[in-house]
């Protein structure tokens, strides 16, 4: 490469930082969705419910669902409304006398498009989706209403598309509002009000076995967004959407009049304090689960105590202990769905079957875990051949990789244990095949990790020896060395990068997979025929240098790698802040005694800065409003502005006083002056002072 000007160098930084931008995608939004897989479903005759209602209460947080409150309804003026009383006690009807319930664990991103695929297919987002947006995904995936027999569904038109787009055509009906309504500025409970009268025509369809019915519930979403979710609006709404609820069941119920209809309530995502969400804080993760209806088991109870579930402490306050809780993760809603229907699982689903939420027999546990276990090691089998035909020399994952340990050998071993009774055996069999499953899955996905990591760490560590090197020769040795590029560097050069293009090309790798290879070449074979510049740099730099110099540049260095740590690590761990606030304290003591007698009124306040500002690094991240913490921090601005009024006649002064001998000196310090110790120039001036001493030349700086 011939030596750049700036605007070459420039050039070559932006094309480069724009190409290794891409990598992140590469290496962390591959998208995990394969097709060709072949369906499974629990064979049981008949199938624990005929039908299945799913509600989800788009942005409910579990603790809000189950918390007791004043009742937020606007018309609410008695004194037994101001009581504390459930928000939701239908549901919390069904919690306590008919279903389970539990919290449904969702996964960063917390987003609706995300959790409703969790729910719906069984798949953490496809990750790729975000080069593509959030609306309409062009990748495929299935889903429990894609393997219903029909799925009507209501809702808004952001989610519903997601859903009936993807399936077999005629498989999925839509009924939404219009996107007008979703409007953030009001109370939004019209969009959890719907009408469920049913059309006379569709009475056949609707009695049919293997129907979903999907109801998208808005309303708190749009209510916490505007009002936050601690909220009077955000209460209501959770009112609104319990009755609601309640109508609906009833008018299936009514409608069926069979007891073969299987309930389930859940949320995408929760809400943060600040009414968002987005992120993994667990007001955004845990969002409430309760399942009642067609074979759906019983609420397990203790007579005494607190029952098993409630450990963590984060339902203490739901007056529900007696009640045992089932925490699921959200995919395994999906297959919870499905086997409550006697559909096939979603062959793209990674849930594991909640058997807590079931009142089949052990026999039919055993089966269903077998089934499930074998619709994940199917999508394993898929994936797996796909990158064994593109990989060269391949390394299977090694738990199935073993001698009697391959995946058909191990269902063998489960189906002949469950075909001997030993159904907990089987189960513990099945869940452990499932997990080796998952984790298989992910070392599938993660494939390349290990060659394209290494690739950009090459690009990045190349593009900074690239730039010292260009930085060292056009500002330091003023261009005198040329580089000398020979026929031996250019061959083996060359050679390396046709070795890389050629394992490329074999594996199939996508066109990117070349540029992040082009450029660590580029770059390290720039620095290899530049090297001499860089000896020259190395001997101009340190010719002069002791051994003095070089301890205090390596404690420099030393010090600057330091400080990125602590920068990259407070991003997950704020309180590294408040141990540097801390130590900042002391500060000026590295000025001795004397300075901190002199200035003790400033070394105090520096003192107690850093003391503030270490406690508030502790403080929860996520804050709400508090209009008392308004008024004390107004209060605390306010007193310290009197403070610097009565001490504005003390400014100081940290320049020297260049020319000035003891007379003016002691002139000075009559007016205000005091000197400064150890050779640092601190001074305090009067108003009056300081304008003299300005004219003697000194100058202003604090």
């Amino acid at each position: 490469m011939a030596r750049l000007g700036r605007v070459g160098f420039l050039g070559v930084a932006v094309v480069f930082h724009v190409v290794y931008l891409l990598s992140i995608f590469d290496v962390y939004f591959r998208s995990p969705i394969v097709s060709g897989m072949h369906a499974y479903r629990v064979d049981t005759a008949p199938a624990p419910a005929k039908r299945l209602v799913l509600y989800v209460g788009d942005g409910l947080r579990a603790d809000k669902a189950f918390q007791f409150f004043p009742d937020p309804s606007p018309s609410a003026n008695t004194s037994s409304a101001q009581e504390p009383q459930p928000l939701a006690p239908f549901l919390r009807s069904k919690v306590l006398h008919e279903g389970t319930f539990g919290v449904s664990h969702t996964r960063v991103p917390t987003e609706s498009r995300p959790g409703h695929v969790a729910l719906i297919a069984g798949l953490y987002e496809d990750v790729s989706s975000v080069t593509t947006g959030w609306k309409m995904n062009p990748v495929n995936f299935d889903s429990v209403f894609n393997r219903s027999r029909h799925t009507w569904q209501w809702g808004s038109p952001d989610i519903l598309p997601m859903f009936s787009t993807g399936a077999i055509p005629g498989r999925v009906t839509d009924d939404t509002y219009g996107a007008e309504f979703e409007d953030f500025s009001k109370d939004a409970t019209d969009l959890d009000y719907w009408d469920a009268e049913s059309d006379a025509d569709l009475n056949a369809r609707l009695r049919q076995d293997k129907v979903v019915f999907f109801l998208h519930l808005l309303g708190l979403d749009t209510t916490g967004h505007s009002y936050r979710p601690y909220s009077r609006e955000y209460l209501h709404n959770i009112k609104i959407v319990d009755e609601g609820v309640k109508e609906i069941t009833k008018l299936i119920d009514d409608f069926y009049n069979d007891g073969e209809t299987a309930y389930v309530f859940t949320a995408d995502h929760g809400m943060s304090d600040w009414g968002s969400h987005g992120d993994g804080h667990p007001d955004n993760t845990r969002t409430p689960l309760i399942a009642w209806g067609a074979g759906v088991a019983k609420p397990s109870t203790v007579a005494s105590g607190i029952a098993p579930g409630h450990e963590d402490g984060f339902s203490h306050d739901w007056h529900l202990d007696h009640v045992q809780r089932h925490d699921v993760a959200q995919a395994d809603v999906a297959t919870l769905m499905a086997y409550l229907a006697g559909l096939e699982f979603p062959v793209n689903s990674v849930g594991e079957l909640p058997l807590s939420y079931l009142t089949a027999s052990e026999g039919e546990k055993a089966n269903a875990m077998l089934v499930n276990a074998r619709e994940i090691l199917e999508m394993y089998h898929v994936k797996e051949e796909d990158k064994s035909a593109t990989v060269l020399r391949y390394v299977p994952y090694g738990p199935f990789a073993g001698v009697n340990q391959t995946i058909n050998e191990r269902l063998t071993h489960v189906e002949s244990t469950i075909g001997s009774g030993q159904y907990q055996q089987a189960i513990e069999a099945s869940d452990e095949l499932i997990q080796l499953g998952l984790q298989g899955l992910r070392y599938l996905q993660t494939y390349d990790w290990l060659f394209l990591r290494t690739l950009v760490t090459a690009g990045y560590l190349g593009w900074i020896a690239f730039a010292f090197t260009t930085a060292v020769d056009a500002y330091v040795l003023d261009g005198k060395y040329d580089a000398e590029r020979t026929v031996a560097s250019i061959t083996a050069s060359a050679a390396v990068l046709v070795a890389l293009y050629g394992f490329l090309f074999a594996q199939m790798s996508p066109l990117t997979y070349y540029l992040y290879s082009f450029f660590p070449v580029m770059f390290w074979e720039e620095v290899f025929v530049r090297r001499k510049a860089l000896i020259a740099g190395r001997n101009k730099l340190f010719a002069k240098s002791s051994r003095q110099d070089m301890l205090k540049l390596a404690l420099n260095f030393a010090g600057y790698i330091a400080i990125l740590e602590v920068m990259v690590q407070s991003y997950y761990h704020r309180s590294i802040y408040t141990v540097c606030y801390f130590l900042a304290t002391a500060w000026p003591a590295f000025y001795g005694t004397g300075f901190l007698r002199e200035n003790a009124l400033l070394c105090a306040t520096w003192a107690l800065g850093c003391i503030s500002m270490g406690v508030f690094t502790l403080l929860p991240a996520i804050k709400v409003e508090s209009a008392t913490m308004i008024l004390v921090g107004g209060s605390l601005i306010l007193a310290v502005g009197v403070l610097y009024i009565a001490l504005e006649k003390t400014l100081l002064v940290s320049t020297a006083l260049p020319g000035m001998d003891r007379k003016d000196l002691g002139a000075m310090k009559a007016d205000g002056i005091s000197r400064g110790i150890l050779g640092v120039q601190v001074r305090y001036f009067s108003r009056d002072g300081f304008r003299k001493a300005a004219d003697l030349g000194v100058t202003r700086s604090g």
